[in-house]
């Protein structure tokens, strides 16, 4: 049972004392710099053609650095919990976007595919640090009933980010070299990385402390936080670094957590699936294809696009109401498992949606009504994401992080 109103103490350096707009230019600044790395490892699966004929091999060869980017994504997740927990929030997220966009700028200047490679490797994993770890800001900084929707704002972002990056990078392209695709990936993060400095804090807040502290904390300056000068003075204060870096596996030992890995693993899987291979059947001329342009298939993106937001916005109100109405029939206490309810309107949306894309792409139906079943499917995903993850933050509030990176690994798998 969660009691659904807590009161904190009156410490102004406790982030839920935190005004709602500092709050809100941190979730914005974590939410934002989450889309970077769906964004980016769907960039490169569009400039794969291009990439081949310049370096004088084939797509499938390029694609092996695809391949690996992916798989970091899970793993700098992990790490970068683990760096989270020791190291302090806010000096994790700006070194890691540091690195980010080091490494991205080095995948659109690279002359040759093993420099390509291994720049790409290196961004998948500093580039999903807010991704794998955005669920432990929240934590921080909102209260319970607040979770919801902000979590449904993070994740809004992250779903439309592997449709966002196709969909811009379909455009530069056809008009000009697949550099310049890297290029504005690389502007782009360059500008989460100055919001990061600007606007996000450290979170962490020691709550077993009693309030008011027997001895002044160690606070520092803001640009000290962010170079993680005073969290590294109070790291005894936090956990040691073996326990830091075994929190991760015992979160994955909890049945419940691998259930919903599990659950959500094999719900996500077929966004990868449909968004890494649908060019190869708009693009064909009929009856092979729909005889689509590059620039067709990238406005073809607008489709999930349009279909996260819808679901975002359904997520926003719906979420909240669930939650009250259950609070309300029981005295003001609240089951994680009330959560889980949103999953079956989602479940609703997928199964048609995935069921009519299958059968548009066999039967090469009207584009219209492939694009319609894509977009309930994205749509529904959209409503199961942030009731899934509200269900593992509520269930595991104290593994926050954990579960967090644990979600994001089993999108990416």
């Amino acid at each position: 049972m969660i009691e659904s109103r807590k009161k904190p103490n009156e410490d102004p350096q406790n982030p839920l004392n935190w005004s709602q707009r500092k709050k809100w230019l941190v979730l914005m600044a974590i939410s934002i710099s989450a889309i970077l790395p769906d964004y980016g490892s769907a960039t490169g699966a569009v400039t794969l053609v291009a990439q081949g004929e310049d370096w004088h091999i084939s797509p499938n060869i390029v694609n092996h650095s695809q391949s690996g980017n992916v798989f970091m994504l899970g793993a700098g997740a992990t790490t970068a919990i683990i760096c989270y927990n020791y190291f302090g929030r806010y000096p994790t997220t700006f070194y890691f976007l540091l690195l980010s966009v080091a490494s991205a700028v080095y995948c659109a200047a690279a002359q040759s595919y093993p420099n390509f490679e291994a720049a790409r490797i290196l961004n998948g994993f500093f580039s999903t640090v807010t991704q794998g770890g955005g669920l432990m800001f929240i934590q921080d900084m909102f209260f319970f009933h607040e979770h919801a929707r902000m979590i449904n704002v993070w994740a809004g972002c992250f779903i439309l980010s592997p449709y966002l990056g196709p969909f811009i990078a379909g455009f530069i392209v056809s008009n000009t070299t697949w550099r310049w695709a890297f290029g504005s990936y690389s502007i782009f993060t360059f500008i989460c990385f100055i919001g990061v400095a600007l606007f996000v804090d450290e979170t962490y807040y020691n709550r077993r402390t009693p309030y008011p502290p027997v001895a002044p904390p160690i606070v520092g300056t803001k640009f000290t936080r962010m170079l993680g000068i005073p969290q590294w003075k109070t790291r005894h204060e936090r956990m040691s670094f073996v326990e830091a870096f075994l929190r991760p596996f015992r979160a994955l030992a909890k049945p419940v957590v691998l259930l919903v890995i599990f659950f959500y693993m094999a719900t996500f899987m077929w966004v990868v699936g449909i968004n890494t291979t649908l060019s190869l059947f708009l693009n064909p001329p009929p009856p092979r294809g729909y005889g689509f342009s590059g620039t067709a298939i990238s406005l073809f993106y607008f489709t999930p696009m349009i279909a996260v937001v819808i679901g975002e916005t359904f997520g926003h109100f719906f979420n909240d109401w669930l939650a009250n109405r259950y609070i309300s029939r029981h005295h003001g206490l609240f089951e994680p498992e009330a959560r889980l309810w949103t999953i079956y309107i989602g479940e609703v949306l997928m199964i048609p949606g995935l069921i009519g894309v299958g059968f548009s792409l066999q039967d090469h139906t009207h584009w219209a009504v492939l694009a319609v079943s894509w977009a309930l499917y994205v749509c529904g995903t959209m409503v199961v994401t942030t009731s899934i993850t509200a269900y593992a933050l509520d269930a595991y509030p104290g593994a926050s992080g954990e579960v967090s990176s644990w979600l994001n690994a089993s999108r990416t798998t």
